[in-house]
C-alpha cells in the first residue's frame, strides 16, 4: 500500500489537469464527434504518463536540490520512500504505456510525445538554468500538448489559441519564479540561479506584460465569437475579460506571497479563482457551441 501511495505521489496525477489542453482544439472548433473525443481521451492519458515520466526524471536529477526544499524534501524519491531502482521501473513503465497509447492514434502524436519528453529532460538538465529559455521551454511544453490534440484529429490550432496558450503559460512560468524567489525558506542552487538572473521587480513587470497580452488575446477572440448587437453582449464580454484579468492578478499576488510554486494545486485552493475559471469556461463554451 505504501508503495502504491508513493508511486502516485511520484507520478503527480494532480498535475495532469494541464493536459486537458489536448482537448482545446476540439472544443475551440465546436466539434462533438465522439470518435474524435475518444482519440483525445487516449492522448490525454498518454501525454499524462509521458509528463509523469518527466517528473520522475526531474526528481531523480533534483534529489539533492529537493532535500533542501521545505516541501519538496517530502517527495518519495527525495525522502528515500521510493528507491532509485523502483523509480526507474516506474519511469520505464510510463514511457512504455504512453508510447503504446500514442501509437493507437498515429505516428505524428508518437513523435510529438517524445519531443515533449525530450524537451522535459532537456529542461531538467540544461534549459532550467538558462535565462528566458527556462520560461520559453515551459511554454513550448504547453503548446506541444495542444499540438498533440491537433494532430490526433487533424484540425489546425487557431491563431488565438496558439497565442493565448503561449502568452499565458509563459506568464505562469514567471509566476512560479516569483513565488520561489519570494520564499525565504528555499535555499538551494536553483534559488541562487533565480536570484542572480532575475530581480523580482523585473519578473513582476514581465508577468504583467504577458498578463496584458493574454487578456487582450482572449478578449479579441471573445469579441470575434460574439455577434454583438447591443449593450448586454458588450457588458457580458467586459465582465468575462475582467474575470480573466482577475484570475491572473490573484495568481500574481499569491506568487509575490510565495504561494504559487505549484500553481496546479494552489490556484484551485482559492475559491475566487475557481469560481471565475468556471465562469470563463461556461461563457467560452456558450460562445463556441451555442452563440454560433
Amino acid at each position: 500500500m505504501n508503495l502504491l501511495i508513493n508511486t502516485t505521489k511520484t507520478l503527480r496525477p494532480w498535475q495532469w489537469i494541464k493536459n486537458i489542453l489536448v482537448f482545446t482544439v476540439f472544443i475551440g472548433a465546436g466539434l462533438n464527434n465522439i470518435n474524435y473525443f475518444f482519440k483525445l481521451l487516449i492522448c490525454f492519458f498518454a501525454i499524462s504518463l509521458m509528463a509523469s515520466a518527466g517528473y520522475v526524471i526531474n526528481d531523480l536529477i533534483d534529489e539533492k536540490r529537493d532535500n533542501s526544499h521545505p516541501i519538496k524534501k517530502m517527495r518519495p524519491i527525495a525522502s528515500g520512500s521510493i528507491s532509485k531502482f523502483q523509480s526507474r521501473i516506474i519511469l520505464t513503465t510510463c514511457i512504455f504505456l504512453s508510447t503504446i497509447m500514442f501509437s493507437q492514434i498515429n505516428l505524428s502524436v508518437v513523435i510529438l510525445g517524445f519531443i515533449y519528453l525530450l524537451l522535459s529532460i532537456t529542461y531538467t538538465f540544461k534549459f532550467k538554468l538558462i535565462k528566458f529559455v527556462d520560461s520559453l521551454s515551459i511554454s513550448l511544453m504547453f503548446l506541444l500538448r495542444a499540438f498533440i490534440g491537433s494532430e490526433a484529429i487533424n484540425i489546425s490550432i487557431s491563431k488565438y489559441l496558439f497565442l493565448f496558450i503561449f502568452s499565458s503559460s509563459f506568464m505562469l512560468a514567471l509566476g512560479k519564479k516569483i513565488s520561489i524567489k519570494s520564499n525565504s525558506e528555499i535555499k538551494n542552487d536553483y534559488k541562487t540561479y533565480l536570484d542572480k538572473s532575475y530581480s523580482t521587480g523585473f519578473l513582476v513587470g514581465l508577468y504583467k506584460l504577458f498578463m496584458g497580452c493574454s487578456v487582450l488575446i482572449y478578449g479579441s477572440w471573445l469579441f470575434n465569437k460574439f455577434d454583438v448587437h447591443g449593450y448586454v453582449e458588450i457588458v457580458l464580454i467586459v465582465i468575462i475579460i475582467f474575470s480573466v484579468y482577475f484570475v491572473f492578478n490573484i495568481i500574481l499576488q499569491n506568487s509575490m506571497n510565495a504561494k504559487m510554486e505549484d500553481i496546479s494545486i494552489e490556484m484551485f485552493k482559492n475559491k475566487k479563482i475557481t469560481a471565475n475559471i468556471l465562469l470563463i469556461l461556461l461563457v467560452s463554451i456558450f460562445a463556441i457551441y451555442i452563440n454560433n
